[in-house]
């Protein structure tokens, strides 16, 4: 019973006919490992410093550095290993860009 509610709260991917399902999280993440997708720009106002200081620790941990190059081959290996495509820079795909639900 416990977990037929849990699978109720579960979502499906929905991209390239993905049959991923999970948590709004588990998704979101299993799209940007998967499927390179961008997570959309957030804009806000540069008068608040909660969100300015938010921003910049963002872009600190994602800043290529040699930690982060390493990060980012081995899970590129990892995505090899279970059979997955990965980016061999002459088959790249644009990214999907969707303007609203269902939209492709």
């Amino acid at each position: 019973r416990h977990l037929d509610e849990h699978r109720r709260s579960h979502v499906l991917c929905e991209l390239d006919d993905c049959d991923f399902e999970g948590s709004k999280d588990a998704v979101r993440e299993h799209r940007k490992e998967e499927h390179d997708e961008i997570e959309p720009l957030h804009v806000f106002s540069m008068d608040n410093p909660a969100l300015l200081q938010a921003w910049l620790d963002q872009r600190r941990r994602k800043f290529p550095s040699s930690g982060n190059l390493e990060l980012k081959r081995l899970r590129e290996e990892t995505r090899q290993e279970r059979g997955a495509v990965g980016d061999t820079g002459t088959q790249h795909r644009p990214p999907v860009y969707q303007t609203h639900r269902g939209a492709r």
